[in-house]
């Protein structure tokens, strides 16, 4: 029984609201339908105005937009404009810059330059100037050693007939110095305990002397018990030379070595041959070599090391051919004077 009400209840439910349904779906088609009337009527009232509006829209968007682009092109021309003055003026500063940058280059260089040509001149007139200096010094060192050659050589011509006696007591030769002499010659003589003084004797003939000394050198003579000494009357320069070969005379008569002493040489008989030295320095060290303890040796500094040490020195050379020696200006062989082929030997 419940059931049954329940489905009709339902069934009634249903029925109403398809009632409802169908009413309000009438009802809105009426709206629709009058809603559709209104706006047939409304649209063919405000077409017109629409067209008008659209129109005057469209021309004021025309002209805008003219307007827009005339402006936008004016304003990009004033913008070209302004960036072409920018970028001129900067590149008139910067080109003006480099004008005067390069302006001061050129001025420095030019400067530079002057300055170039002075040092250049001041060179080649202190190059000139020590080239002169140069030639006169070694021209001065020249002339000095011709003069000094010269004198030597006056000096012993001079003294060529002289002979030198050694160890002759002072005041034994009393009154008469020529007649000391002779009988000197014959006697011998006391010694005394200072040093005396050396005599000269003045041959009037070089053949004389030249007997005299060979028989002096032969034959060992004494005065008063002192054994004197006969020698060539050498010049100054001469006899220092020769006394620079003291030491080594010292020590070949030690080792009974024969020697002799020619002017200024020395020549060594050694076992294996004689050997000539025209230096001390030079027999000291050929003596030294074979084991000989010698003392030290003076060397005098001669013309021709001066002017070679003054030639190395001297940072330019003139050109030009010279004859190979010294490098002395106007340098030329001088004949050596002859000389007596017979030397004594050296005992002193």
């Amino acid at each position: 029984m419940s059931g049954d009400k329940h489905k009709k209840l339902k069934s009634g439910t249903k029925g109403t609201t398809t009632e409802k349904k169908i009413e309000t779906s009438s009802s809105s088609a009426s709206l629709t339908s009058l809603n559709a009337n209104h706006e047939v009527e409304d649209g063919a009232n405000v077409s017109p105005v629409a067209t008008d509006i659209r129109t005057v829209v469209s021309e004021i968007m025309t002209k805008g937009l003219d307007d827009l682009k005339m402006q936008m092109a004016k304003d990009l021309s004033d913008f070209r404009e302004m960036i072409k003055n920018d970028i001129k003026s900067q590149l008139d500063e910067l080109s003006t810059n480099i004008d005067q940058k390069l302006q001061a280059a050129a001025s420095q260089i030019e400067e530079a330059t002057r300055r170039l040509e002075e040092v250049e001149k001041n060179a080649a007139g202190a190059e000139k100037f020590d080239l002169a200096v140069r030639d006169v010094l070694l021209e001065l060192l020249s002339n000095q050693r011709d003069l000094q050659s010269k004198m030597s050589d006056l000096e012993g011509r001079s003294r060529r007939n002289n002979v030198r006696i050694y160890g002759v007591p002072e005041n034994a030769e009393g009154t008469s110095m020529p007649r000391f002499v002779e009988n000197l010659l014959m006697t011998e003589l006391a010694t005394t305990r200072c040093t005396p003084r050396s005599t000269v004797i003045r041959f009037l003939r070089h053949t004389t002397k030249e007997k005299v000394l060979q028989a002096a050198w032969k034959k060992p003579m004494y005065v008063q018990n002192k054994r004197v000494f006969f020698d060539h009357d050498y010049a100054t320069e001469v006899q220092q030379k020769r006394k620079d070969y003291a030491p080594i005379k010292k020590v070949l008569k030690e080792n009974q070595i024969q020697f002799q002493t020619p002017l200024t040489k020395m020549r060594i008989h050694f076992d294996t041959g004689a050997v000539t030295f025209s230096d001390p320095s030079a027999a000291a060290a050929e003596l030294e070599k074979r084991g000989f303890s010698v003392g030290p040796v003076r060397v005098r500094k001669s013309a021709e090391h001066n002017a070679e040490t003054l030639a190395k020195l001297l940072p330019w050379r003139t050109a030009g051919t010279r004859r190979i020696g010294t490098g002395l200006p106007g340098e030329h062989k001088r004949k050596t004077p002859r000389i007596s082929n017979a030397q004594p030997e050296d005992t002193s």
